[in-house]
């Protein structure tokens, strides 16, 4: 564990001059200010601290008249996005929640003069922790350092009591112990699984959201496990339509490889994530209908995006191809060439060699694509249409098939330079 004076710093210097200008203004108000929740965690932990939250005992009306250009964001939560030195700070007032008949969010918000009853409404032990920027005094009335120091995660409070409160808690659960490398608290896994019912409140933008940084994040494996261990893994994926997905080992072993292996490449986390987690048939022969079908399904529970949509069902057909269409062609090389193509054919073979089938046509596909010279996937001495224009073939239709031809035969090692490309065009009869 880090002294703070000496993480101070992980803080750029406009986001400190943010926290001081906001801190200064309030204890010339009368009122206390305090940096809360994962930014005094990481500062703590020496981590990258992500967003700046601040708490005090002045109450809304009070921190609008002070900060005249602020956003009334979270107005019956007591919470004031505030502008200083260039930027925006969420400021909340000390308060206690009662009731979450949805699920989601407090029946009942009652502000408090309290830092410890307001400590006692918040979600993880780690996440009650209060840094007063302008002394470095830091409070901490759930024992939040002690557990970091145990390596654990602990709610505060009743862990059943916490989750059921909010659903979107078990996810954030499951989320922290990968991001902070910590290990459950005794019997939390058992409270997230009895209260797994609260899950089915919260909307698919949100489960969403949590499994988009779960898969963007570090040893988002442990994420996956985590959820899985607390029977919440199918209702998470299906925003809780399933219990338990299909297979649920399997894909579970076939994330860990390869979000280990390879990384997904930048943009593709969450892709990948959802192609594995929601095949309607890991590693056999797709149809259309099935892929259709379950996409449909699932992205409308999940509120994706069409982007998001297209990035999976492109996953899930290019993995079925190269599972079972392993040629050496320029079929082949279209398809690996793709944004998605060196990913799907890592699935192929992952899940042929979790289910124990044959997969050497696999390999030897990916061992051509390696020897490939990149000349050969990305020609760049084809003939454009102006070209073709000039040696007389008209544009239309016949242009866009010699076109499209001229580079297959370029993919094939056919030709391989402008001008056998061109002789060529010109050498072929009607293609329709």
């Amino acid at each position: 564990m880090l002294r703070l004076s000496e993480q101070w710093n992980l803080l750029d210097a406009k986001r400190r001059g943010a926290v001081l200008t906001v801190a200064r203004a309030l204890e010339e108000a009368g009122h206390r200010a305090w940096l809360v929740g994962g930014a005094v965690r990481d500062l703590l932990l020496g981590q990258e601290v992500g967003d700046l939250d601040m708490v005090s005992k002045a109450l809304p009306d009070e921190v609008v008249e002070l900060f005249p250009h602020s956003r009334e964001v979270g107005r019956s939560f007591g919470i004031v996005q505030v502008e200083a030195a260039g930027r925006w700070i969420e400021l909340a007032t000390f308060r206690l929640e009662r009731g979450y008949s949805d699920g989601r969010r407090p029946d009942e918000v009652q502000y408090t003069e309290s830092l410890e009853k307001d400590a006692g409404r918040r979600d993880f032990t780690c996440n009650a922790l209060y840094l007063d920027p302008l002394t470095m005094e830091v409070r901490d009335p759930k024992a939040g350092v002690a557990d970091l120091e145990k390596g654990q995660l602990a709610c505060v409070g009743d862990a059943k009591g916490r989750f059921e409160e909010d659903g979107l808690r078990l996810l954030r659960m499951a989320r922290f112990l990968a991001r902070l490398g910590l290990k459950p608290a005794a019997g939390l896994f058992e409270a997230a699984a009895s209260s797994r019912d609260s899950l089915r409140g919260v909307s698919g933008e949100r489960v969403l959201e949590e499994l988009k940084r779960m898969a963007e994040g570090p040893a988002s494996q442990v994420a996956m496990g985590a959820l899985a261990s607390s029977k919440l893994l199918g209702l998470a994926i299906t925003v809780g339509k399933q219990e338990v997905l299909s297979d649920e080992p399997l894909r579970l072993a076939a994330w860990e490889r390869i979000s280990v292996a390879n990384a997904a490449p930048s943009g593709l986390e969450l892709a990948l994530l959802l192609s594995i987690f929601l095949d309607p048939a890991p590693g056999q022969i797709l149809r259309e209908s099935e892929i259709r079908s379950t996409a449909q399904s699932a992205f409308r529970l999940l509120r994706a995006s069409s982007c998001l949509g297209q990035q999976v069902t492109d996953l899930w057909h290019l993995r079925s191809y190269f599972a079972n269409n392993p040629k050496q062609d320029s079929v082949s090389i279209r398809a690996f060439r793709g944004p998605q193509g060196p990913l799907a054919l890592e699935l192929a073979r992952t899940w042929k060699e979790l289910q124990g089938e044959q997969q050497a046509r696999v390999e030897t596909l990916l061992a051509w694509f390696e020897e490939l010279p990149k000349s050969r996937v990305w020609p760049d001495f084809l003939p454009s249409g102006q070209q073709l224009l000039e040696r007389g073939i008209p544009a239309g239709p016949r242009m866009g098939e010699l076109m499209r031809a001229v580079e297959d035969a370029a993919l094939m090692g056919v030709v391989k330079d402008q001008a056998s490309a061109v002789d060529w065009v010109l050498a072929q009869g009607p293609l329709s």
